[in-house]
């Protein structure tokens, strides 16, 4: 009997070995940061970033070493100023740094030469005044020239994000929600922009206010769901002192909806400092930043379609955010939440 079911056990390995038979892959979860400003932060604001113990640390190689799975870089048309200087020569030294860390990249499109949020979705100077069908033509091929410069730098992105924030529309006012069947038009440009480059990067969509439900079912229901896209990405900034309950919930809601894709949260923040809460919410500490961060990571890698946590400014430590960065603005070492990012 043990020699027969031996015998059965080596046949079935082999069977499986010709059949090419593996076992399941892990679902896909990433965790890490918005790194847009780090450039900036280190060329123009003379910041030098260190580990909790002061130690002076490469942010990119030391976040990869702590668990860090993936990176988001915005893009503005133009390249901003300041903190909003992202050009294209900006994010393509900063992607080479990226990929060679062997993380993973979201390339976050802003058509924008400014921020990109429901309140803003400004067009770019050099596109103001176009007609919606040469706003489409500009878009796609801005895009497609933005993903070959990716690709020939050897930083092809593992994630496109076709717009930020986008509830209200983008590129106002051809695109705004009282031109949704032009707003639509917009968004799928981009898209066959990306696809004309390479069908490997995944696409974003990416509406805010994750825990608001009504919103959130519209916007992927209705104007997501006219496009080819990939990953439902949402914001979430939880208030002081919430339980995150309002999340959970949400994700409840979520389960099974949008043709059941991975949902990332690729904005999250919480405040090391300020208005402390106590209670069943998190105080504004560095303790505090570092439980939070822990724990809406575990709950999304609860829920079958979470597909990840991205921490929004995580090297913002200058200006009127820097309460809300993975490093202290005064020392500049790395805070508790800096390393619960996996």
């Amino acid at each position: 009997m043990l020699y027969r079911n031996l015998s059965r056990l080596i046949l079935g390995i082999a069977l499986a070995t010709l059949i090419g038979f593996s076992a399941p892959a892990a679902r896909a979860y990433e965790s890490g940061g918005d790194l847009s400003e780090l450039t900036w932060e280190q060329s123009s604001q003379g910041v030098t970033f260190h580990d909790s113990t002061g130690a002076t640390i490469d942010v990119i190689s030391y976040a990869k070493s702590k668990g860090w799975t993936c990176v988001r870089l915005r893009l503005l048309v133009s390249g901003g100023s300041g903190v909003l200087g992202q050009n294209l020569s900006y994010d393509l030294a900063l992607a080479k740094k990226v990929k060679a860390a062997g993380l993973h990249l979201i390339l976050d499109l802003f058509y924008s030469d400014g921020w990109c949020d429901p309140g803003q979705q400004t067009t770019p100077s050099n596109w103001s005044g176009q007609s919606y069908g040469t706003l489409r033509s500009t878009v796609q091929s801005y895009t497609t020239s933005v993903l070959n410069s990716f690709k020939n730098n050897g930083t092809l992105p593992d994630y496109v994000q076709v717009g930020n924030e986008i509830s209200n529309g983008m590129l106002w006012p051809v695109g705004g929600l009282s031109n949704q069947s032009q707003f639509v038009g917009l968004i799928q440009s981009g898209i066959a922009g990306v696809r004309a480059v390479s069908s490997t990067p995944k696409i974003i969509l990416h509406c805010p206010n994750a825990a608001n439900t009504s919103l959130v079912e519209w916007f992927f229901n209705t104007i997501a769901a006219q496009c080819s896209y990939n990953i439902v990405g949402l914001s979430y900034y939880p208030s002081i002192g919430t339980d995150m309950s309002d999340i959970k919930t949400a994700m409840n809601t979520y389960k099974g909806m949008f043709g059941n894709r991975p949902i990332m949260l690729v904005e999250f923040a919480y405040p090391y400092s300020g208005s402390k809460t106590s209670g069943s919410g998190y105080w504004t500490t560095p303790a505090g930043q570092g439980i939070i961060t822990t724990d809406i990571n575990t709950i999304m890698k609860s829920y079958s379609q979470g597909a990840g946590v991205i921490y929004w400014g995580s090297t913002y430590v200058t200006g009127s955010w820097g309460a809300e960065s993975l490093f202290d603005f005064n020392s500049h070492n790395a805070e508790p939440a800096f390393y619960n990012l996996h």
